[in-house]
């Protein structure tokens, strides 16, 4: 498989330019749509319009009796994730896109080919996994979570057209790609060492994926995505259920040592347990399903502040949104709490 590709200038990507073949009058209409279709926000500017990332920005503008899309990423991960996106949105739109520079086939530049160096099970409901790769530290910074693309038997892994573009073979629809959490990053022997849990459920592809895995196997990552840590606060106020405890592990792992607070754990059964280390103020409190208990009950145990404070409550939608409600008739405002639907019933 060929390297990455990502042409890059002395302080970062160079831009990335793209044409469509019809004036921007005609354009922009349906490039908002469709921004706007997938929750993002377009800001009109003189001769055109901006949509602005955390990875970068698009810029539509007139050329000619053409549009011109240009492409300004922060790094080499946001050029893949905006010419990825810019795909999406054409194709949305029905309009064919040219990209100015055509590249050689490659790798995505958010892929990362790693090999496992050990999958073990570290009690009734939990799965330890090791990989390592020498590209794998950036997992440490950023969003929180990854993919690991799983497609049929003996697939190729996903490459990049001559627009930079990511492409699955067999069709994207083909491929699995559940989302798992960065639990840390360590090193190793053959560069960075990335450890993630498995919750072990009943249903979907992962169980008998996760089962297969053996030391030596190739596998891959792409990423990071997702949220990234809780913005910094005196206190902190964490609960998840049992698919969501990698996510508070790294959280109160990298937590400022000299934060209070409650984390509320909601698992199976008492086995379930296992070892979190975070600030010594804040205090861990582990709930069983055994026992008939579910990350609602655990709103009750929070003891906030008036001030300087950040919950967050990751478990099913539906307990999400009334985690929502019940933190918000608590005085929690905007910025201050985030209750996150990890799964739906």
């Amino acid at each position: 498989m060929p390297p990455p590709s990502s042409p890059e200038t002395p302080t970062g990507p160079a831009a990335i330019a793209a044409h469509v073949g019809r004036p921007l009058d005609v354009v922009l209409p349906g490039f908002r749509t469709a921004v706007e279709g997938m929750g993002m926000k377009v800001v009109d500017a003189e001769g055109g319009a901006s949509v602005t990332l955390s990875r970068g920005q698009i810029l539509v503008s007139a050329d000619g009796a053409s549009t011109q899309l240009q492409l300004l990423p922060k790094d080499r991960m946001g050029a893949q994730v905006l010419r990825d996106l810019l795909d999406t949105l054409t194709s949305r739109m029905g309009v064919t896109l040219t990209w100015d520079d055509p590249l050689p086939k490659g790798r995505p530049a958010n892929l990362s080919l790693a090999r496992v160096v050990s999958s073990e099970r570290i009690s009734p409901s939990f799965q330890r996994i090791a990989v390592t790769a020498p590209d794998l530290a950036r997992f440490g910074e950023g969003g929180l979570h990854f993919t690991l693309p799983q497609g049929a038997e003996g697939q190729d892994w996903p490459f990049t057209d001559e627009g930079g573009v990511t492409r699955w073979p067999g069709g994207a629809e083909a491929w699995h790609r559940p989302v798992f959490t960065t639990r840390e990053i360590t090193e190793g022997p053959d560069g960075p060492v990335l450890t993630f849990d498995v919750f072990w459920h009943d249903t979907g592809r992962t169980p008998g994926w996760v089962a297969s895995l053996v030391a030596g196997d190739e596998i891959a990552l792409m990423g990071p995505s997702g949220s990234a840590m809780p913005k910094p606060s005196a206190y902190l106020g964490l609960i998840a259920d049992e698919t969501a405890v990698p996510v508070v592990a790294r959280i109160l792992a990298q937590a400022d040592p000299a934060v209070t607070g409650q984390t509320v754990l909601v698992v199976p059964s008492p086995e379930d347990r296992q070892e979190i280390a975070g600030p010594s103020g804040v205090q861990v409190t582990w709930l069983y399903r055994s026992e008939g208990k579910s990350p609602l009950d655990g709103l009750p145990l929070l003891v906030l502040p008036d001030s300087d404070r950040y919950v967050l409550f990751a478990a099913e939608k539906s307990e999400a949104a009334a985690a929502k409600e019940a933190l918000t008739e608590r005085g929690l405002i905007r910025g201050e709490f985030l209750a996150a639907s990890y799964w739906s019933a």
